[in-house]
């Protein structure tokens, strides 16, 4: 019910604050998400073994304490282990520098380049999680309407959201009571129900998808499709077959799982890949480009029309010198300022400038 109350626009209500101690919560900065973690982390950890942990992520290095059961984010596609980026999972146990996570065992190095700690996570992480639990949202003055749309409706009762209401500013709520203005926007959920799939015909070849409907009613989408190459094969008996369910928090996250295994289905099955933007063994058009070397005299009065179309004109208004002019439809404008810097300097910079746009229009050959 809250979902469809958040689609039609208003809220009045007023949040619970911030709570500390919960395991759960939904920022927009990487300072906060980072903080907050950190501080889970300690707590978490706390009368507990521990690893200390060096962690990789967006190319940044974050440093936490680490123990069993605790939860994690996948930050990269595994999918021989069946691991997906922005997943959620836990840490079932560690043994020395080994981490055992969804029945897999990683050593410290690929532990630490595949997941983060999933207590605090940005608001563009979050799309299409449910939370059946109390959870903090942080920055709210941050977020803008769809993005305070998606935190909210993660929740699966009202109770269950706690705001730091001191950051909450006129934007989304009036000074008597939190009303909140919130965009209609689509709910992200359906994608969990993200799929993998294959069509198979029987002349061999194959087609790789990805969907978050029945994969019957996918098929039967390509089937009505014109545009599909599924349609364009559709007297070869298409049918189609599950690869993996890859549930995913947003149309983004789906697309790179799709992306990993169309590029292991084109090394399976080459040419017999009907996807053609994605497979690289599918032919593409061969452009053949030709070049026409200019000889001295032409080369001499193409430099010439360059010159005069390059055309210095005094803009005594403004106090510089002008070029302004169409080429070949693309624009060329440039300047150069007087009145601090005597003219005769400036007019000289000026050609400096048209002779580098001259030169850059031009190819010489030796």
């Amino acid at each position: 019910m809250l979902k469809t109350f958040l689609k039609h626009g208003k809220i009045s209500t007023y949040f619970q604050p911030i709570d500390k101690k919960l395991y759960k919560n939904i920022c927009y900065l990487n300072s906060t998400r980072i903080k907050v973690n950190t501080d889970c982390c300690n707590q978490f950890t706390k009368d507990k073994r521990y690893e200390t942990v060096e962690f990789k992520y967006d190319n940044k290095k974050e440093t936490y304490k680490v123990c069993q059961n605790m939860p994690v984010l996948a930050t990269t596609n595994l999918k021989d282990k069946n691991i997906f980026n922005t997943m959620e999972f836990v840490i079932e146990k560690i043994e020395g520098n080994k981490f055992k996570v969804n029945n897999e065992w990683f050593d410290k190095k690929e532990f630490s380049e595949s997941f983060i700690p999933s207590f605090c996570v940005t608001v563009y992480k979050y799309k299409g999680a449910d939370i059946n639990e109390p959870y903090n949202i942080h920055d709210v003055n941050r977020m803008d309407k769809k993005q305070i749309y998606t935190a909210l409706s993660r929740t699966t009762k009202m109770e269950y959201i706690h705001v730091n209401n001191k950051e909450i500013n006129n934007k989304y709520f009036n000074k008597r009571q939190p009303v909140l203005e919130l965009v209609n926007s689509k709910f992200n959920s359906l994608y969990k129900n993200g799929k993998i799939y294959k069509v198979t015909f029987n002349n061999g070849m194959v087609y790789v998808g990805s969907t978050c409907e029945e994969l019957e009613t996918r098929l039967k989408w390509h089937l009505s499709n014109m545009k599909s190459q599924v349609f364009k094969n559709k007297e070869h008996n298409p049918k189609i077959k599950l690869i993996v369910n890859a549930p995913s928090n947003d149309k983004k996250s789906l697309e790179k799982v799709e992306i990993a295994y169309i590029e292991e289905y084109a090394v399976k099955c080459g040419k017999q890949l009907i996807n053609i933007k994605s497979n690289p063994n599918r032919k593409t058009k061969k452009i053949e480009y030709k070049v026409n070397i200019e000889n001295k005299k032409q080369l001499e009065e193409r430099i010439a029309k360059l010159d005069k179309r390059l055309t210095i004109k005094d803009d005594t208004k403004n106090k510089c010198w002008l070029i302004d002019s169409i080429i070949d439809g693309k624009r060329y404008k440039t300047m150069a300022r007087y009145g601090k810097t005597p003219k005769d300097q400036a007019l000289t910079k000026i050609n400096y400038k048209k002779q580098q746009i001259i030169n850059e229009l031009t190819v010489y050959f030796e």
